[in-house]
């Protein structure tokens, strides 16, 4: 199976790496981390973050790496912005049809604050 994850968990694991969890939170992501990558075939991290938040996460996958987490476990993904987005509507989608019991009877929309789309990406 393959897991998306954000990056995020990946910092959290990286920073209880480096002994410097910054709360138990860290040290939950930590631990989901590792079952993830007992349990999944494959898993991928978001492309989709501002340059320093880029940077760090690249720090912790070397950390990773150098554990023994090779690429063909762990890699970012290849994933567009545009692509995703559109995946985030249609499960956003399908979820509110396949949970008809949460909502009110005909009401499918998907539900909060409109998406932030890509740059130059129109609904």
């Amino acid at each position: 199976m393959k897991i998306w994850i954000d990056n995020t968990g990946i910092h959290g694991a990286g920073r209880c790496v480096e002994g410097r969890a910054i709360s138990e939170i860290d040290l939950h992501g930590f631990l989901q981390f590792a079952i993830l990558l007992a349990f999944s075939e494959k898993l991928q991290f978001n492309p989709f973050e501002p340059d320093h938040v880029v940077s760090r996460t690249q720090e912790f996958i070397s950390r990773f790496r150098s554990a023994g987490v090779t690429v063909e476990i762990l890699e970012r993904s290849d994933e567009t912005e545009e692509s995703y987005a559109l995946a985030c509507l249609e499960a956003a989608k399908l979820a509110t049809e396949d949970l008809p019991e949460v909502y009110l009877p005909g009401q499918h929309d998907t539900l909060g604050l409109a998406p932030e789309l890509p740059r130059g990406m129109l609904l």
